[in-house]
């Protein structure tokens, strides 16, 4: 199930299944818990502060460390912690991957680590770049390997048009990523955005050493758990089916007479299928009723 089903258009996380996604970074319950009502509004001055910065970003790339600052620290309030470029630490680091910023809390503990894409800012036409994609997929792997070898939480892979927030651990791993264009849109553009803002500002993005209750990392793992809850009972539901069907099969070939018995399961029979054959192909057929 993608982290994007089963949010109608009409209701107030819309914006949600607008993203793109892979794994499942937040599942739609977890996501209506946290905005039932839909996203925290941000006051339109400050949206039209980030639209200016947008567009110089835009209109000249050399803009991008500013334009990232913009909406780290001004958007989402994360005035102080960070290590930037040459001075992240190496404990930060593994092996020769090396952030280009990194959020620490009050014990240098990591919070969020960003990898800036800078090959993938502009195209040869000049046009916004795409991460993730061809052999951009190379710099998000080296995100995925640094987080599961650093035990940073969360990891952002921006070009500075497209922000990909990521979580990895030694077997999981999972992504939503917004677009910079559709924010200042309105709409679901404007929701995204605001969604943005509500799981990534700093009241919510909690500290190692906090509670980290009710901040992303939770909602995250909240997700992954209700997740698996809901594959348990799937596959719980699934097998006591199969067994139903194959029991009533079996009362419906013992009640009806030989000829009929017969009639039934020739097709088996003229494939040379033997009874555990038979029995496999009962079971294949009753899942794909199922």
């Amino acid at each position: 199930m993608s982290s994007a089903e089963v949010i109608e258009e009409s209701e107030p996380n819309a914006w949600w299944t607008t993203l793109k996604h892979e794994g499942v970074l937040l599942s739609p319950p977890v996501l209506e818990d946290t905005f039932p009502d839909g996203p925290p509004e941000i006051r339109e001055r400050e949206i039209d502060k980030l639209r200016k910065n947008h567009r110089e970003f835009r209109n000249n790339p050399d803009q991008l460390r500013d334009w990232l600052d913009t909406v780290f620290e001004d958007l989402l309030d994360h005035t102080s912690g960070w290590e930037k470029e040459h001075l992240v630490s190496d404990e930060h680091t593994y092996q020769d991957l090396k952030p280009n910023r990194v959020l620490v809390d009050e014990d240098d503990d990591p919070r969020l680590a960003v990898w800036i894409d800078d090959d993938r800012v502009t195209d040869d036409d000049g046009e916004p770049g795409r991460i993730g994609i061809y052999s951009g997929r190379r710099t998000y792997a080296d995100l995925v390997k640094l987080l599961r070898n650093t035990q940073i939480p969360i990891g952002i892979l921006t070009n500075g048009h497209q922000f990909r927030v990521v979580n990895a651990t030694l077997d999981r791993e999972s992504w939503t990523e917004w677009d910079t264009e559709a924010w200042f849109e309105g709409g679901e553009g404007r929701d995204s955005l605001q969604g943005f803002y509500g799981l990534l500002s700093d009241e919510v993005l909690a500290s190692p050493a906090e509670d980290e209750e009710d901040s992303l990392i939770d909602k995250i793992e909240e997700s992954r758990d209700r997740q698996a809850d809901l594959s348990d009972v799937m596959g719980t539901q699934v097998r006591e089916s199969v067994e139903m069907l194959l029991q009533e099969l079996d009362s419906v070939l013992m009640e009806v007479d030989e000829e009929t018995r017969e009639e039934i399961l020739a097709p088996l029979k003229e494939r040379d299928i033997n009874r555990q054959g038979e029995l496999r192909a009962r079971y294949q057929a009753s899942i794909r009723i199922i």
